[in-house]
């Protein structure tokens, strides 16, 4: 799991060095905020997952079931990205969902969900290494992300990280 999760980690911590991003955050939550950007940011990461030097097998919105034993109500599921490292197994997959919200709190709640969506996707339909959560969203002021995420949320601290993005007061959390 900590070679995925550095993996993945490796790829936002690269995709959001943009300061072509950074510009677009800073009016996002400038003087007339903008809502509803999750789409975009996905566009944006394919096409840098696109154009990156370590060419990662990915693909967007595939269509996953739910193991009947484990969820009754939805049928599928499909997770904003699949990742595959280069060398890993041919069908050995790691699964991306990207949440973003202006608070904090309500960001990490979902992707919570969503983590515990991912974990009832039926296990012959794809072998699935990870599942991940990317949040973006406002900064905390009075404390780092990561300490803000770790007070927040038990998690093991090799699995999780959090960073402020660039020249923006928005932080992204991994886990």
């Amino acid at each position: 799991m900590k070679r995925d999760h550095d993996f993945v980690k490796s790829l936002i911590d690269e995709f959001f060095l943009s300061v072509k991003l950074h510009d677009y955050f800073n009016i996002f939550y400038g003087n007339k905020p903008i809502t509803g950007w999750e789409t975009w940011l996905q566009i944006e990461f394919a096409y840098f997952l696109s154009h990156h030097s370590s060419t990662p097998e990915w693909d967007r919105e595939i269509r996953l079931e739910f193991d009947g034993r484990r969820e009754r109500e939805k049928i599928n599921f499909r997770p904003d990205f699949i990742l595959r490292k280069k060398g890993w197994a041919t069908s050995s997959y790691a699964a991306l969902e990207i949440k973003q919200d202006k608070n904090p709190i309500q960001c990490i709640n979902k992707m919570i969900f969503d983590l515990d969506k991912v974990s009832k996707i039926r296990p012959s339909q794809l072998n699935m290494r990870s599942y991940w959560a990317l949040g973006i969203s406002k900064a905390p002021l009075d404390q780092s992300p990561i300490d803000f995420l770790h007070q927040y949320v038990e998690l093991n601290p090799k699995l999780a990280s959090a960073n402020v993005i660039g020249s923006t007061n928005l932080a992204y959390y991994l886990f």
